[in-house]
């Protein structure tokens, strides 16, 4: 008869490799976007978008998306296709909406000058899709309208990707590039495989 020490491991091992598979599920989402999704701003070149990933910002940050510039106005797309799961106000932003979905990815919209009427949380919205409209609200206020987009994959904790490269078909890593990772992530990474025995 099983004691409830011999049932406790079983459900942990079940729930560990529960966990690893959809991590690796994450994983295997993330790689598989390659030339997938569709640039944030129509009519927008991603080839002619210089990357400004890492790029220092006031108060020690470093800059942790694209910023696409365009004409106030100009219609900003899902990427692909995904769940909204905020679209209002935040201090840096403005207005932004914020997306999980396609590529196990978490995209940022930021200094939105309007939201398409349907976009709220809980909306699925399609790829290429207008979600909003470009301007310079939040921190941008005064400045040249732009968007500014981050990409986070979930496979990776949501840490900031260099969008630019993701749209040239590339699968950066965090921390490998100009954004550094902080240091409690490189000692989660480096207890991983001990916790995968």
């Amino acid at each position: 008869m099983a004691t409830k020490r011999s049932v406790f491991r079983i459900a942990f091992r079940i729930f560990k490799w529960s966990v690893l598979a959809a991590y690796l599920g994450l994983v295997w989402a993330y790689f598989s976007t390659k030339g997938t999704l569709t640039f944030p701003v129509y009519g927008v070149s991603s080839t002619l978008t210089p990357s400004t990933f890492g790029a220092p910002r006031p108060g020690g940050r470093k800059h942790q998306g694209a910023d696409i510039f365009a004409r106030r106005g100009a219609a900003v797309q899902s990427v692909g296709w995904g769940f909204v799961v905020f679209a209002g106000q935040d201090p840096l932003g403005g207005n932004v909406i914020r997306v999980v979905g396609e590529g196990g990815l978490y995209t940022y919209y930021a200094h939105l000058d309007s939201f398409a009427k349907k976009v709220a949380p809980g909306y699925l919205v399609s790829k290429g899709e207008e979600i909003g409209t470009v301007g310079d609200t939040g921190n941008a206020k005064g400045t040249s309208p732009h968007l500014h987009f981050e990409t986070r994959p979930l496979a990776f904790f949501l840490f900031p990707v260099d969008p630019v490269r993701l749209f040239k078909g590339e699968h950066p890593i965090p921390g490998v590039g100009k954004f550094e990772m902080p240091d409690p992530v490189r000692l989660q990474q480096k207890e991983l495989p001990e916790f995968l025995h």
